[in-house]
């Protein structure tokens, strides 16, 4: 088993885009990102159920426009993404507590957006090789995102630098072992105030 690479902050965690630019109050959440096929709603929904959090489908908040453009091989622009954040950012927003997030959130700009008012946000990234991303999509049934699209999501990614709070894990481990190591991450970098009582106690 491969060991886990992590990137511990050399800032504060909060601190990213200006004061200014915030939009209300900050939530915690934690974002499970990579590309399409490395699992990220299978670990983001056993994260939250271990955590006492909820979980949030960031696909669930494409408009049918990005949908669509996917559905036909075509790569969402960043304007297609700018308002599928905000929903994500609002959604968060509209509810108490820890929530945690499957999304791809491939490039920094993207995991800046979400932390204008998502923050403390601690990163669990995926990873793995084309080939089995490839091979996981292709295999999915009702779902808009084909396989053809797995390259330019790698192209796009930017992995989360040292001040991101970032945990790197294989994305072909098993599940349990991917949220066993997620989570343990996770009460050891997040604010004890954000942690569920009964998780951390």
């Amino acid at each position: 088993m491969d060991a886990p690479s992590v990137l511990t902050p050399q800032r504060n965690a909060g601190q990213k885009a200006s004061e200014g630019d915030r939009m209300t109050e900050d939530v915690p959440m934690i974002l499970v990102m990579g590309a399409c096929g490395v699992g990220k709603s299978t670990i983001a929904r056993g994260l939250a159920d271990r955590m006492s959090a909820r979980f949030i489908e960031a696909d669930d908040f494409h408009p049918a426009d990005n949908k669509a453009l996917m559905a036909q091989g075509i790569p969402l622009t960043d304007d297609n993404r700018w308002p599928w954040l905000d929903a994500i950012a609002a959604d968060a927003q509209s509810r108490p507590g820890l929530s945690v997030l499957a999304c791809s959130a491939l490039r920094r700009v993207y995991r800046d957006r979400l932390r204008l008012t998502c923050r403390p946000m601690p990163i669990i990234h995926l990873h793995a090789d084309a080939d089995l991303l490839k091979a996981r999509v292709a295999a999915r049934r009702d779902h808009y995102m084909p396989p053809s699209l797995v390259q330019s999501q790698l192209d796009t990614l930017e992995p989360p630098t040292e001040d991101e709070m970032a945990c790197i894990l294989p994305a072909f481990d098993t599940p349990a072992d991917i949220v066993a190591r997620a989570s343990g991450f996770v009460i050891r970098h997040l604010d004890r105030a954000s942690i569920p009582a009964a998780v951390r106690d």
